[in-house]
């Protein structure tokens, strides 16, 4: 079996196209952060570098970073995950846990992770600063196995005691989501000699108050120390012929550009403020500091407050840092309010002048080598040092808005700058100066950047200039294809909307029935596209154009559902109001062309599918940009006729060209790419190529298990397919 692509929906046509442009750079780099500035700085930073490196062994640090453009989501308050844990001095126990301190390198959230002998008082003062506390009892391999199942974007902080320590830390050391360990043992006669090995263990303790108070001191470090802070990037690369293995980096930016955009024209609703109150003190229900701290908040805030509750020790910033790394969608709805005052304060505050920016950084070669082709040279530490250079211009047209907030941080001794969430920078040069340190020069842009306007330019298109509600809301989830969190705000509105709200209602009955199209529910889509239909008939008569998109839709669900005359009828009839409506050479009617093709392909009328999808096309070349999806769906189309015609090599350039547009306009997670992975599996099947076949057909499933439920028919075919597959090498 062969896939076609999506069926299309005009009424939902997510933007998930990207320009590949290039001049004289490879990266584009977007941040949300602090950037500490002064002349001074940057000599500064060198020798703090040379201090720290010569003292200990830099912790690695995760970024979340594709390949070739930045888009960073956090600030000097990185959400990260630090532990800091009491283990109770008795043999045979594990104690992991996390410090919510926003500059500290170790962490990644706001989970605590601890194997340890329960003791309350410990606990008590931990509370101060950690928010959740996980007792956990078991053996080296039970510990190690819980430690596996932390995600690697996050940081553990150990303690352990002595023995239990030297059966362990052998074995977890080097894991990257280890950024400190303690060892607690009230035996003051134990040999310290065998932790000088191990660089991220901090010391022996045989009290409790001294293991505590270093590790407070520790965090206090991490807090004045920016060059710890990691980083959580996505990369947009412009000028890339790279294979699958980077299909979902440009779409990755793009779907987090978009997402910010629609987060930032939101309205915001009062009682989500409530729904955010409730929110932060169910996440910290048993912390007596910090839910005084959101008692506070919830009183007491007011918009022109937003800088300095964002700077404080509080939090807001681990839940909002935390939020942007991960895309926690109710969390950054329900923050919204927060994110626009701080918009509105850095644009109130404005820089006036060119500046010159600077922020130390330490990173890892798999992350240093994400932003420098090194031409074969070998990185020979782990641990890279970095120095950001990042000249600033406020008079750039729609450039995101920076401002020194000094007079509104927590922390007003030191020169910072606070970069607005979503702001981009060109990548200008990066080289390693005498003193081993790596420069990393870029530029601030603004969205009319000559290389990047073309891609805001249809950024806008998408949603206009104006506020975007709910549906907006939905629609940008589905197109990253976060169907649950999309169905979930499409029952949202509908809720909201008034009963006399026919138009609404009915676009609201419509997308649903998109989601669950999309997550095979077929009978449950059909039930509320007929009864979106239906209520567009009543309300805008026969051949109003939402009714064509009604008839289209319908189309999809019985084409999958292996019903092709009433596919083809509904597609017709759609095809008959576009043509009136919008004339023969638009858009609408292209998708009725592509539409039909599938259901010809289905009925073996091969010539038929292969006219309509040529038709589909032309139409398409017409209006669209090189790198529109629509057009990796063509070709994906006319390959898939091809094949069948038996022309293989004509099928796989086909293919090849389809892949090289979804890998510039889409997500790595889109059900597209995945359905044309299987058909060029399937060719190298006919091919008798069993190897490429296979290894296709793999690659296909690997990405539908992460975007679409188990049962998911497109699954269960593929796997039947890599089965029959399989057969052939025993």
């Amino acid at each position: 079996m062969t896939f076609v692509s999506t069926m299309r929906t005009p009424l939902i046509q997510g933007l998930r196209m990207i320009f590949t442009m290039w001049q004289q750079c490879i990266f584009f780099l977007t941040f949300f952060l602090f950037i500490i500035s002064g002349s001074i700085y940057r000599q500064e930073m060198i020798r703090l570098f040379k201090r720290i490196y010569k003292r200990q062994e830099l912790p690695q640090l995760h970024t979340v970073a594709t390949h070739h453009l930045l888009d960073v989501h956090n600030t000097k308050h990185i959400i990260t995950r630090t532990t800091d844990q009491e283990e109770s001095p008795l043999e045979g126990y594990f104690c992991g846990c996390s410090f919510n301190h926003r500059n500290c390198p170790s962490t990644s959230s706001d989970m605590i992770d601890i194997y340890l002998k329960e003791n309350v008082d410990i606990q008590l003062q931990l509370r101060e600063s950690i928010n959740q506390l996980k007792i956990l009892n078991g053996d080296t391999h039970e510990c190690e196995k819980y430690i596996d199942s932390i995600s690697e974007q996050d940081r553990l902080v150990l303690i352990v005691n002595d023995r239990f320590g030297r059966e362990i830390i052998p074995n977890i050391h080097t894991f990257r989501k280890i950024s400190a360990i303690y060892i607690y043992d009230n035996d003051k006669t134990i040999d310290k000699s065998w932790i000088k090995q191990f660089k991220k263990v901090k010391g022996i303790f045989a009290e409790s108050d001294e293991l505590i108070n270093k590790i407070r001191l520790d965090q206090e470090s991490c807090q004045r120390n920016k060059v710890n802070e990691p980083l959580t990037v996505n990369i947009l690369n412009m000028n890339t012929n790279e294979g699958l293995s980077t299909s979902g980096i440009n779409g990755q930016f793009i779907n987090s550009q978009l997402l910010i955009d629609c987060i930032l024209r939101m309205k915001f609703n009062s009682t989500d403020k409530d729904k955010l109150i409730s929110l932060c003190k169910q996440q910290y229900e048993n912390n007596t500091t910090v839910l005084n701290s959101i008692d506070e908040f919830e009183h007491n805030y007011l918009s022109d407050h937003a800088l300095s509750w964002y700077t404080r020790d509080t939090f807001l910033y681990r839940m909002l840092n935390k939020a942007l790394r991960v895309q926690n969608i109710e969390c950054l709805f329900l923050f919204r309010f927060f994110i626009q005052n701080i918009q509105q304060q850095l644009e109130q505050n404005q820089y006036t002048s060119t500046v010159r920016l600077y922020r130390g950084q330490r990173m890892s070669n798999d992350e240093l080598s994400l932003l420098y082709i090194s031409n074969g040279e070998v990185l020979e530490n782990n641990i890279q040092r970095v120095l950001f250079e990042i000249d600033a211009d406020p008079q750039l047209h729609d450039v995101k808005p920076f401002a020194d907030i000094n007079s509104y941080s927590a922390f007003p001794d030191e020169e910072e700058v606070l970069l607005m969430l979503g702001s981009i920078f060109r990548l200008e040069n990066i080289s390693m100066n005498e003193e081993g340190i790596w420069i990393i020069q870029m530029t601030l842009c603004s969205d009319n950047d000559n290389q990047l306007k073309p891609i805001f330019d249809n950024l806008k298109k998408q949603y206009g200039d104006g506020e975007t509600g709910l549906l907006a809301f939905g629609n940008r989830l589905h197109d990253m294809g976060k169907f649950d969190d999309a169905d979930k705000y499409y029952h949202r509105l509908l809720n909201e909307l008034s009963p006399d709200d026919h138009q609404n209602i009915a676009t609201c009955y419509h997308v649903l029935g998109i989601v669950a199209f999309d997550r095979g529910d077929y009978e449950l889509s059909l039930e509320w596209y007929h009864k979106s239909l239906e209520l567009k008939i009543r309300t805008f008569g026969l051949n109003d154009r939402l009714v064509g998109n009604s008839h289209n839709s319908i189309g999809n669900v019985h084409l999958r559902k292996g019903d092709y005359e009433k596919a083809l009828e509904s597609y017709q009839s759609a095809l008959m109001i576009f043509s009136r409506v919008f004339g023969e050479d638009s858009q609408h009617v292209a998708t009725c062309f592509n539409n039909m093709g599938h259901v010809y392909i289905e009925q073996k009328e091969y010539q038929k599918a292969l006219d309509c999808y040529q038709k589909d096309f032309n139409i398409c070349q017409k209006h669209l940009p090189n790198d529109h999806h629509y057009l990796g769906e063509s070709h994906n189309n006319i390959g898939d006729v091809y094949e069948r015609l038996g022309q293989y090599d004509v099928a796989v350039e086909h293919f090849d060209l389809s892949l090289e547009i979804y890998q510039k306009s889409l997500s790595t997670q889109h059900p597209n790419i995945d359905i044309t992975l299987a058909n060029k599996g399937l060719v190298y099947e006919r091919k008798k190529e069993w190897q490429n076949a296979l290894m296709y057909l793999e690659q296909a499933i690997a990405i539908l298990r992460t975007s679409l439920p188990t049962t998911h028919p497109m699954i269960t075919s593929v796997e039947q397919d890599i089965q029959r597959v399989s057969t052939q090498f025993s």
